[in-house]
């Protein structure tokens, strides 16, 4: 009886994760799109994440919140680092869920406020390291305008070695009284030898 109870759970184990791992490994469609079709919306609170632990030895790139516009990111379970961008009246944060033993970013999002309110973010689901669509950078252009580098990955790719990247173009509208972040456009490249 047993037995076949545990032979039944590794069935369903089984199932689980190869259903759970193409979900991970998808190609980032939208990147893919010449101009992507707006994710954000006006006037939305900041997306939630599940709390999860950060090993001990990664404590130390956590950083606390100083503000409330930082508290925001925070009370919605992500974590800041120390790595943000501001231009006048706009800031770019990049904020993490967890990471893995060696404190890379296992999961992240970009959170885009403008003028202390939440205007949306630079991605349209959870960023995964060493997978398709993986954050790379940011950079404030001016006050209303900034791009996010990620990078691209073939079903051939070694995790370490993305094969090309994509630059997202970004501009911070209004709409009824609130900032919103806009896709503007995207530009794909493959890195050459000389890029690695």
């Amino acid at each position: 009886m047993q037995t076949k109870m545990i032979h039944k759970l590794g069935l369903t184990l089984t199932l689980v994760f190869s259903l759970a791992i193409p979900a991970l490994g998808q190609r980032q469609m939208w990147l893919d799109q010449t101009t992507p079709q707006n994710w954000n919306k006006p006037g939305v609170n900041i997306p939630k994440t599940k709390l999860y632990p950060i090993p001990e030895n990664c404590q130390k790139m956590i950083q606390p919140p100083r503000n409330t516009t930082e508290r925001l990111i925070t009370q919605a379970g992500w974590k800041l680092l120390n790595y943000k961008r501001t231009n006048g009246k706009t800031t770019l944060f990049l904020a993490i869920s967890q990471t893995d033993i060696k404190c890379r970013l296992a999961e992240s999002q970009i959170f885009v406020f403008h003028n202390g309110i939440f205007a949306g973010t630079g991605s349209p689901t959870t960023i995964i390291y060493r997978l398709d669509g993986a954050f790379r950078d940011f950079k404030l252009l001016t006050e209303k305008t900034f791009i996010v580098k990620f990078d691209r990955y073939r079903d051939s790719d070694a995790s370490c070695c993305p094969s090309g990247s994509t630059i997202v173009n970004f501009k911070i509208d209004t709409v009824s009284g609130r900032p919103l972040v806009v896709p503007v456009k995207t530009n794909t490249r493959a890195f050459s030898d000389s890029d690695l």
